[in-house]
């Protein structure tokens, strides 16, 4: 059975061709543009439709089952899947076959969340996420995308990155391998034909993968004790010291840049393989007991909403 749980996502706005112009999300235009008010029309228009819409560009097709407002948010329902190619849908435990042709999309059911808080320039995405599929990319491209082409302005959707979940996280995994990877600076390794992969992958693993992943815990309880926001809004979180092993480092290390760390962390039964690049923390992926139903799950991202503004020094009203 496909994990469940849910993403995170930070949603601003700027004026098309001035990037460093970002607007109030309640009032997009300086005359009152919600965009609240605005994803309600789309919304509604596409619920109306009596097909589901498709994506001929990624073969994807989706629907929206519904939606409801209350106060500075709103929930979706909706359902998303592939089609393009004919195949089997196989019961695993009778082996009753039924095709299904080019044209038949297999979709799941999917939730998601927009809350946009008064006068503020960030809003928050939540979209649960049941194996690799949300509601992200349809809301992005197809309310979001519609509503900037009406106001002029584009919308940034980014993942909302976490150190406080992440660090939570490591405190009771167990950090299993680590792996810095380096690009070499060599004239002669320069050649038009070198493959886009790392140069250089040095890779370690029992109790100095431990001893190095408590470093990390230790750099990541330093960040969470303050989040400032970046420029543009959103709550930019870098890693500034990432840890400098000696048994992780070139010999020649002034031949070699370094481009990024993977670190595979978890338990027995939960692993996740964590990959800083250039600094930048990953998506956190919120892990779910169960598929909830629809009040508990709207009351698990308020609450998580009201935290991560909280942070920011915001507030869902």
């Amino acid at each position: 059975m496909a994990k469940v749980g849910y993403v995170v996502y930070e949603v601003t706005a700027h004026v098309l061709r001035r990037k460093d112009e970002y607007r109030p999300l309640d009032d997009l235009d300086g005359n009152g543009a919600d965009t609240l008010q605005d994803t309600e029309a789309i919304l509604k228009a596409l619920s109306d439709e009596l097909s589901p819409q498709i994506e001929e560009r990624y073969e994807q097709a989706f629907d929206v089952q519904g939606f409801h407002r209350s106060g500075r948010a709103i929930t979706i329902q909706g359902s998303a899947g592939p089609y393009g190619t004919a195949g089997n849908l196989t019961n695993v435990d009778s082996g009753d076959r039924r095709r299904y042709g080019a044209r038949d999309a297999t979709m799941i059911d999917l939730r998601a969340m927009l809350i946009i808080p008064t006068g503020e320039r960030v809003g928050l995405l939540f979209c649960e996420r049941k194996g690799a599929r949300h509601l992200k990319n349809i809301i992005e491209r197809h309310v979001l995308k519609k509503i900037g082409v009406q106001q002029n302005v584009r919308f940034d959707v980014l993942p909302f990155v976490d150190p406080k979940a992440w660090e939570k996280f490591l405190d009771s995994a167990q950090t299993y391998e680590i792996s810095y990877i380096y690009r070499s600076t060599r004239l002669e390794d320069l050649a038009p034909e070198r493959r886009s992969a790392g140069d250089l992958r040095m890779t370690v693993t029992g109790g100095v993968a431990r001893r190095i992943g408590r470093a990390f815990r230790s750099v990541l309880s330093q960040m969470t004790e303050g989040r400032d926001r970046a420029a543009d809004g959103h709550s930019g979180v870098v890693v500034r010291e990432v840890p400098h092993p000696a048994e992780l480092t070139p010999r020649d290390e002034e031949h070699f840049d370094h481009e990024r760390v993977e670190m595979q962390v978890g338990h027995d039964n939960t692993k996740r393989t964590i990959v800083i690049e250039r600094g930048q923390l990953p998506q956190f992926i919120y892990e779910l007991e169960k598929d909830l139903v629809d009040d508990a799950l709207w009351g698990r991202f308020r609450d998580h909403a009201a935290n991560i503004l909280s942070d920011l020094g915001s507030t869902l009203g």
